[in-house]
């Protein structure tokens, strides 16, 4: 708020501090806490909003304070000077005894109750594996989607240390697993995801340990068929089995046999011709075409009368850019609430051309549609995509969604 500061705890109690005048603190008096010794902390007493009654959610204004309790009911205590409490009344509630617990009375509205729906809780359970200037992250889906489906995971990574984190661009994606490339080998990393609905990021869950990506080496056998021909010609040396000529004599004569021998002795010529063959066989696959599916998008709330965009609704945008290609149609849908005249507002023409204007910057050649409604009294669903079931009209006020369609 203006000077003082409430919480909602996850055991769903609620403390404020700071400055207590008007009984925004909601303690039955108007001190001051938090700026003395031993008043925090568990010194630091609960707010007391009824019996058996928790919070689901607060907001400090500049001098009151309203929560949202577990049974979507409202209550407001602290400066009620022009009827921001919704008691029908101008008094200050919070201020004296006996004012808070049962005696705080619910917002009268109307018959409807307050829409609970909430960001998600932490994604669970995150494990990093570490790669070549990669790394892949898995997760486990959070506890709690916050009473709407999680319509996509943000990742994000720093130099273990450092106190910048960049957000991984990997387009919109419900996966349980990403890899994150173009990390720096043989440095530390941190990692760490959040999960997305319609209503807002929820909390961060952080890897519970860094790692480092690091260099492999790849060794890559192939083998080539070869085919070898030798032609071989060869004189080989011979040896000429000797002619025998015997001269018989007569008896009681010796015998003479004349033996000769000859050897030839030739040189021995080899001739070897090698020849290798290499083929090679590719075998054409048949394409197959997928038609491309792009989600929709329910860009977060502007603030109340803003057409610019916030850091958080720019970075989400770049992230939905990467699934856009030239030649597609992108329509830009923004919602307001009804009034008196019966026409759009100009702010409201405004946020959808600031939405269509961005993303026709980040990808050149997309062709843009701008469109100003009003939030329909019935649910909205998306017949294109399914990925945004059950839009309420609450959540589209200040809301632009955008939808495309893939170019030929």
């Amino acid at each position: 708020g203006f000077a003082h500061t409430c919480a909602v705890l996850n055991n769903a109690t609620v403390k404020c501090w700071g400055d207590g005048t008007n009984g925004r603190l909601g303690y039955g008096n108007q001190n001051s806490l938090g700026d003395g010794e031993n008043e925090m902390g568990i010194n630091l007493a609960e707010v007391s909003l009824g019996t058996g009654r928790t919070a689901f959610a607060i907001s400090a204004g500049g001098t009151h304070t309203c929560a949202v309790l577990d049974d979507a009911t409202l209550k407001c205590w602290g400066d009620g000077s022009s009827g921001q409490l919704g008691s029908s009344n101008a008094l200050s509630v919070g201020d004296d005894a006996g004012e808070m617990g049962e005696s705080l009375a619910v917002v009268a509205l109307g018959g409807g109750s307050i829409n609970t729906d909430t960001e998600p809780t932490a994604p669970q359970s995150v494990v990093v594996v570490a790669g070549d200037t990669q790394a892949t992250v898995s997760w486990a889906a959070p506890a709690n989607n916050g009473g709407s489906a999680v319509t996509d995971y943000v990742v994000e990574y720093s130099v273990s240390g450092s106190v910048t984190w960049s957000v991984f661009n990997d387009g919109v994606s419900t996966s349980l697993s990403a890899t994150v490339t173009g990390l720096i080998n043989d440095t530390s990393y941190s990692f760490r995801v959040s999960a997305l609905n319609v209503i807002n990021t929820g909390a961060v869950a952080l890897a519970s340990t860094s790692i480092t990506p690091v260099t492999t080496t790849t060794t890559t056998t192939t083998t080539v068929a070869t085919t070898t021909t030798v032609a071989t010609t060869t004189t080989v040396g011979s040896t000429i089995t000797p002619t025998i000529t015997p001269t018989i004599t007569p008896a009681n004569s010796s015998t003479n046999i004349t033996t000769t021998s000859t050897t030839v002795t030739s040189t021995s010529t080899s001739t070897i011709a090698t020849t290798i063959a290499t083929t090679i066989t590719t075998t054409a696959l048949p394409q197959i075409i997928v038609a491309r599916k792009i989600p929709s998008l329910l860009v977060q709330p502007f603030a109340l009368n803003v057409s610019k965009l916030s850091t958080t609704q720019l970075n989400r945008l770049v992230r939905y850019s990467t699934n856009l290609k030239r030649g597609d149609t992108v329509t830009c849908t923004s919602y307001s609430g009804r009034n008196a005249l019966g026409v759009v507002s100009r702010i409201n023409v405004q946020r959808a051309r600031t939405v269509c204007n961005f993303l026709s910057a980040k990808v050149s050649g997309l062709r843009v549609r701008v469109i100003a409604a009003f939030a329909p009294s019935a649910p909205v669903h998306s017949s294109t995509t399914g990925s945004l079931p059950g839009w309420q009209s609450l959540n589209l006020l200040r809301r632009v969604i955008v939808q495309a369609r893939p170019g030929l």
